[in-house]
């Protein structure tokens, strides 16, 4: 091989090796754009999360706030003074999270739980209860709506309607027709409870 055919190859090489090196690179920031793209998204995301989480919080400090002052007409000030800082509260923890980063919110929070973790982990399971049973009331809402439905379905497997008329004992035919009773009727009118 001579000078000239190698100096050829180790420019090809070097043309080669520097093409790599740009496709990588663009390949590099093509990730870091999609990347960067995602966060934004992700990020918008959460926004609208915590202004709607926000949301529902300032309502439920409204509704508190309105229970209060009912328990204040009905003569029960201690208690309304109680619910009343509830409301308090609540109002301040919408407008956090409604003017604050949540990596900002992160940081109290696990600064809160390290200064106080009893009154911490008591909040924790205050909102776990409050959840739970928000969560089972709204299951059992579901569950009386899914029945109620069901139970005036013609198509029960029981064959159980409750739209449909009830015998109250053996059927009579009307005047002049030649309609005769079959069988009496064996359904009550009553429903089994499940």
């Amino acid at each position: 091989m001579s000078e000239q055919d190698h100096r050829t190859n180790q420019d090809r090489a070097e043309a080669l090796r520097q093409q790599g090196e740009d496709k990588l690179r663009e390949g590099r920031d093509a990730a870091r754009s999609a990347l960067q793209e995602g966060q934004q998204k992700a990020g918008e995301i959460l926004d609208d999360q915590k202004r709607g989480l926000a949301e529902q919080v300032n309502s439920v400090a409204k509704a508190t706030r309105s229970a209060a002052e009912k328990l204040r007409e009905e003569n029960q000030g201690v208690i309304a003074g109680w619910i009343e800082s509830a409301a308090d509260g609540a109002e301040t923890a919408a407008g956090n999270l409604r003017d604050r980063d949540l990596g900002d919110i992160y940081g109290q929070v696990t600064d809160f739980a390290r200064r106080q973790p009893a009154v911490f982990i008591a909040g924790a399971a205050l909102l776990g209860f409050a959840a739970a049973r928000f969560a089972g009331a709204s299951a059992s809402h579901s569950y009386d709506q899914d029945r109620y439905v069901s139970d005036r379905s013609p198509s029960r497997p029981d064959g159980y309607n409750p739209a449909a008329p009830v015998s109250t004992g053996s059927p009579t035919a009307p005047a002049g027709s030649a309609y005769t009773p079959a069988a009496p009727a064996t359904h009550t009118g009553t429903r089994e409870q499940s």
